[in-house]
């Protein structure tokens, strides 16, 4: 008897709570945009190994305060096909496509990658997002 009127109790103020607030719940929960993780993925042949650590050493700190993670940094295997680059690939993943391009675009980024001015060849760098 004493764990039915529990439930009672229970139940009536999970009534009450959604009646007030299951609305603005609900509204929340639907209009929530999911947010794609957005990946870069570039190509680096390093030339000079000080010049590249002095823009280590200015970027790293910007990426990591955009919610940048560096997810793989390591020279290919080829499988099938034609690969006509050198050096290693870098794949970084950022929270948002917007992230992303608001960290690559910023001020403190450009000045940075005045650095890698003969630091190396990048032969390629590309960004995607996920899929859902």
């Amino acid at each position: 008897m004493a764990l039915s009127g529990i439930y009672l109790i229970a139940g009536f103020i999970f009534g009450f709570l959604f009646s007030k607030y299951g609305e603005k719940i609900r509204l929340k929960l639907v209009n929530k945009k999911k947010v794609k993780a957005a990946y870069m993925l570039i190509n680096i042949e390093v030339l000079d190994e000080p010049k590249l650590k002095k823009y280590q050493d200015e970027a790293v700190p910007l990426a990591e305060a955009a919610g940048c993670q560096l997810l793989a940094s390591a020279s290919p295997e080829l499988l099938s096909g034609n690969w006509p680059y050198r050096g290693e690939l870098v794949l970084e993943k950022f929270e948002s496509m917007d992230a992303l391009k608001t960290y690559w675009d910023s001020e403190e980024y450009q000045s940075a990658r005045k650095l890698l001015q003969g630091a190396d060849i990048r032969d390629f760098t590309v960004i995607f997002e996920s899929w859902d």
